[in-house]
């Protein structure tokens, strides 16, 4: 998916202490949704599945792998796969690229 990865935004606090998901995540695991549905015929149904999941940012300035991998999985869950619980082993790098056009995630689910 080209552009740059969004990383899983905190939950925050709203009135009468409701508890959202910011809108910049809701927006992006969006479209990882719609990148996957172009891949994905149908949900991978195994229950040992492996995520190898490739982010490229441009610079320095990026946020913990882990907070990208969160994002990318929830944006598929229901369209890779049926539940992310299915999903038994992740590899996930993060690696830098010099030109912003290039800033992009790959990602492999393997049975």
């Amino acid at each position: 998916m080209p552009g740059r990865a969004r990383p899983k935004g905190r939950p925050r606090f709203g009135r009468g202490g409701r508890v959202f998901t910011p809108p910049e995540t809701l927006e992006y695991e969006a479209r990882v949704r719609e990148a996957a549905e172009s891949v994905f015929a149908k949900p991978l149904e195994g229950d040992t599945l492996q995520a190898i999941i490739y982010v490229y940012v441009k610079g320095k300035n990026h946020a913990d792998l882990d907070n990208y991998v969160k994002s990318i999985l929830d944006g598929m869950n229901r369209v890779a796969y049926l539940d992310d619980k299915q999903i038994k082993d992740i590899h996930a790098y993060l690696r830098f690229v010099t030109d912003k056009a290039d800033e992009r995630v790959e990602v492999t689910m393997n049975e």
